[in-house]
């Protein structure tokens, strides 16, 4: 996300905190044909205690949203890199492929699902990697062969230094196998 982006989020929430306060300042001058409800309301325990509890919640929500959005690394669907002859652009998809053919042709599993996450910040990748084998044992070291054959392959081939790989293992058919 671009920094003007979360600059204008920013604001936006900042103005929906400030908003109840805007408008107990704005109502003021209409209180005279209000303290009828106002009356009614007091009365009505529950109601300030519920609106005080959805407030608090409300809050509660708006900060976290803002925090995530100024403190979420941005990612990118393609890096950049300059060479001598140029530019030269890897996208995701790019890097998912090379992930998932590395896997099949060094590991025994049927299928094979990569999901790449390019970080824009320090020019780094996150992947996920999904795969199916039809073996029940020795799943926990399979699963760290193919990690180590994702850092490998994304570091040396691609150039790209890898922040996070994550690998599930799962036995059994993959998801569009056929049975006859």
């Amino acid at each position: 996300m671009r920094s003007g982006t979360k600059v204008i989020l920013t604001l936006m929430g900042l103005v929906a905190l400030i908003a109840p306060l805007l408008l107990l300042v704005l109502a003021a001058p209409a209180v005279a044909w209000l303290m009828p409800l106002r009356r009614w309301l007091s009365d009505q325990a529950w109601l300030g205690t519920t609106a005080a509890i959805l407030s608090l919640w409300t809050l509660v929500y708006l900060l976290g949203a803002m925090l995530r959005i100024l403190f979420k690394k941005a990612t990118t669907d393609q890096l950049t890199f300059a060479t001598n002859q140029g530019q030269l652009h890897i996208s995701e998809t790019a890097v998912a492929n090379t992930v998932e053919r590395a896997v099949v042709a060094e590991h025994p599993v049927t299928r094979v699902d990569a999901r790449v996450a390019l970080l824009d910040r320090g020019q780094k990748a996150r992947v996920t990697v999904q795969a199916f084998t039809h073996h029940d044992q020795g799943l926990k070291q399979l699963g760290a062969d193919i990690e180590q054959t994702v850092r490998d392959k994304v570091q040396t081939t691609l150039g790209i230094p890898v922040e996070r790989v994550r690998v599930t293992v799962a036995p059994g058919k993959s998801a569009n196998a056929r049975v006859i």
